[in-house]
Parts: structure tokens; sequence; C-alpha cells
């Protein structure tokens, strides 16, 4: 339609989709569905985290948060987030996932090896969770 009406259709933020879609696809599995909210969330937080993270080291200038500032928040708020889908994932036994059941998406094997005790901590969970996510962004900007 774009390209009909326009004469031509922006690449970037289609790849940039598309590239954080699939991300997001091995991280979350069926939890990456893009009419769940917390998909979307999920992106404007690790967005705002990028944003924050090549900026002044300095959460506050004169009692208002910077742009790390707001960063270190997103951070919060996607730990929270995360910590609700890890609840969610171990709730589910393998076999409720379709075409899932050995549990190959990112999260789920979190969530069981958890179970099994050989779990990460969760601090752990977040970081690598906002890792990959940062990845799937900055792989698309990349291109």
């Amino acid at each position: 339609k774009e390209t009909a009406r326009d004469g031509s259709t922006p690449l970037l933020p289609k790849i940039d989709r598309l590239t954080q879609d699939v991300a997001a696809a091995s991280l979350l599995g069926d939890f990456a569905d893009p009419a769940l909210p917390h998909l979307e969330r999920l992106r404007g937080l690790v967005e705002t985290i990028i944003t924050g993270l090549f900026n002044i080291p300095v959460e506050k200038i004169f009692g208002k948060p910077t742009r790390l500032g707001e960063a270190m928040e997103a951070k919060r708020a996607a730990c929270l987030l995360i910590d609700g889908l890890m609840t969610e994932a171990r709730k589910r036994p393998p076999d409720a996932m379709p075409g899932r059941g050995d549990r190959r998406d990112v999260l789920s094997s979190l969530a069981q090896a958890s179970e099994e005790g050989e779990a990460l901590s969760a601090e752990e969970i977040h970081d690598s969770v906002v890792t990959m996510a940062f990845a799937g962004k900055v792989t698309a900007a990349a291109a």
C-alpha cells in the first residue's frame, strides 16, 4: 500500500520490526504473540533502555531523571514484566505450548531449568532477556 501511495516504502522500520519479531519469537515463544499487550510494552521498555545507555552517566539532574535514569526505570519495569512471564511459563506444562513440547524458546527453557534446580538468578534471567531484546534491535539498526 505504501509503495503504491508514495512510490516507495521505508525498509529500515520494516526490517527493524521483523528482526525484533524474530528475536521475540526465539526468546518468548508463544508469549511473543503480537496480540498480547506485554510484547509492545517490552519493545517500548527496550527502546527506552537503549536510548539511555549512550547518554550522560547520571540518573538525575536537578531532581529530574536523565535518559539514563529513564533507562534504569525501564529496566526495572522490564524485570517485573519478565518475572510475570516467567511465572506464567512455569505454570504451563511443556505440552501446553502448541508446537513447542520440547520448550524451544528461551523463556520456557529458563523456566524449566529453574524448576529442575539449574536456575539462573532472577538478575541473570533479566539481563539475558534484555540483552537478547537489545541484540534484536541493534542487529536491525546495523543492517
